[in-house]
């Protein structure tokens, strides 16, 4: 995705993702919704969500969390 620095939506439901690869959000700053629901992801990094300081709107239920960093979400100021 390094190639769209202003996409706003991302829906990555119903992918069969078990994680999110290593920065693959990293170059997506103008991110507000992002939507990773119904897949099998267990882990949410500290690093996953750090460039999404304008996030203002997730949606990650319906997957196999065992862990989400502490501080994951610290840069977003709404989280839904």
């Amino acid at each position: 995705f390094s190639n769209l620095p202003v996409l706003r939506t991302l829906v990555l439901s119903n992918c069969q993702l078990t994680d999110l690869p290593e920065n693959i959000l990293a170059s997506l700053y103008s991110l507000t919704w992002l939507s990773i629901s119904r897949n099998q992801i267990s882990i949410i990094r500290n690093s996953d969500m750090r460039s999404q300081s304008k996030l203002t709107r997730l949606t990650i239920y319906s997957n196999t969390f065992k862990e989400i960093g502490e501080t994951a979400f610290i840069n977003q100021s709404l989280v839904t």
